[in-house]
């Protein structure tokens, strides 16, 4: 078992290295012809901030209201970073107040001591009690997927593996 950045999920499976992978994306399809994609999930970005912060009262966040803040954002090789990015050119938030991070902890320690605001799915946080999630309205999407390399060789036990997950993950979009 991998955990990784989605880029190098991707890459370990181009490699033939995984034969399968949940990865996050920011549009809802590949187009690679060696890829059975599965969906899984698509949710919006959040504003992330600690409890006591300014903005934890308001029922919903606009870019607008974030300008004078400092942002904490996952790095290079991660989904959320190329969200990150094209949410803030188009919303005209300057690079200066964006500080990078290639650890998901770290980005929640910035959070949750009210160093800066994050963006980003939910699920990141979900479980800590110091950080507070807020509507981003307008919000970019992050999708989900499982991800399949149909030109991997698999052992038998591994081929089994693969198709439990994906019935599972078929399952969950019909019902």
């Amino acid at each position: 078992m991998e955990e990784e950045s989605s880029e190098v999920m991707m890459n370990l499976l181009h490699e033939n290295k995984l034969s399968i992978a949940l990865s996050g994306a920011e549009t809802p399809g590949f187009k690679e012809p060696w890829i059975e994609q599965y969906p899984i999930d698509k949710r919006p970005l959040q504003v992330c901030i600690a409890p006591n912060h300014p903005l934890a009262k308001k029922p919903f966040i606009t870019s607008k209201m974030l300008t004078n803040y400092s942002f904490i954002c996952l790095d290079k090789g991660y989904t959320h970073y190329a969200i990150f990015e094209n949410w803030a050119k188009t919303n005209q938030i300057n690079s200066n107040q964006v500080t990078y991070t290639k650890e998901i902890q770290t980005a929640g320690s910035f959070i949750a001591s009210g160093l800066s605001v994050g963006i980003m799915i939910d699920l990141l946080v979900k479980n800590r009690t110091d950080i507070v999630t807020r509507p981003l309205k307008n919000a970019p999407q992050f999708y989900i997927n499982l991800i399949v390399n149909k030109n991997a060789a698999v052992n038998p036990l591994q081929q089994k593996f693969n198709k439990t997950l994906i019935q599972n993950t078929s399952e969950l979009q019909t019902s």
